[in-house]
C-alpha cells in the first residue's frame, strides 16, 4: 500500500511517504513563513527523491490534524481535499497526540501550545490544560520538543508524527472520526463594539 502522510502543524513541515514498500521522509524547514507552503518545491523535492512518484499511485492520504498549528492543519486538510478531487482517493485525519503516543503506550504525549498552555492525551482522552498544574508529576511524558516545566520527558525526533501516521495507516490504527482539523481547545468569542 502506498501512503502519503503530511504534518504541517509546526513551523517545520514534514511529509512521510511509503511508496513501493520503502518509506521516505521529507523535512521542509523554511524560516520565511510566506514560503512555507510552496507546494512546487515540496513536489519537486519528492519527485527528485522518488522519480516514479505519482499522487495517482498513492492508495491513501493522511494528515496530522492537530493539536498544533490550526492554520497548518487547515492547510493540510485543504491540500488533501484538493488531491481527493483530482485522484478520487480518500484521506484520513489523525490526532497529533495519538500519533506521538504510537509505540509509547507507557507515556503521556504532550504538546506545548503558543502560551503557557498544553495539550495531552490521558486514558485515550485529549485534554487541553491552561497551565502545568493539571499534570501528575509521577507520569512519564513524550514530546517532540523540550518542555522545561515537565520532568520525566522523552524527546522524540521532530518528524515522528508524520512517520508514525504512515505506520498507523499501514497497521489499520484508528483515525479521527472526522477528517476536519482536530481543535480540542474550546473557542472563546468576545463581542466587540457593542
Amino acid at each position: 500500500m502506498n501512503i502519503f502522510a503530511i504534518d504541517l502543524t509546526t513551523d517545520t513541515h514534514f511529509i512521510s511517504i511509503k511508496y513501493d514498500g520503502v518509506v521516505t521522509d521529507f523535512i521542509f524547514d523554511e524560516s520565511d513563513r510566506y514560503k512555507r507552503n510552496d507546494w512546487s518545491k515540496k513536489i519537486n523535492d519528492i519527485q527528485t527523491s522518488l522519480p516514479d512518484f505519482s499522487f495517482f499511485k498513492v492508495d491513501l492520504f493522511a494528515y496530522a490534524a492537530g493539536p498544533g498549528s490550526y492554520t497548518g492543519a487547515r492547510l493540510a486538510y485543504t491540500f488533501l481535499s484538493t488531491l481527493k478531487l483530482i485522484t478520487e482517493k480518500d484521506f484520513l485525519a489523525y490526532s497529533n497526540l495519538t500519533a506521538l503516543a504510537w509505540g509509547k503506550s507507557d507515556k503521556v504525549p504532550v504538546i506545548k501550545g503558543n502560551k503557557n498552555d498544553f495539550y495531552f492525551l490521558k486514558n485515550n482522552k485529549e485534554i487541553y490544560a491552561a497551565n502545568i498544574n493539571t499534570f501528575d508529576e509521577k507520569l512519564s511524558f513524550v514530546s517532540t520538543e523540550p518542555i522545561s516545566e515537565i520532568e520525566n520527558l522523552e524527546i522524540l525526533p521532530d518528524n515522528i508524527i508524520a512517520k508514525n501516521i504512515v505506520d498507523m495507516v499501514s497497521e489499520g490504527a484508528n483515525h479521527l472520526t472526522s477528517n476536519q482539523p482536530n481543535y480540542i481547545k474550546e473557542l472563546q468569542y468576545r463581542k466587540l463594539n457593542g
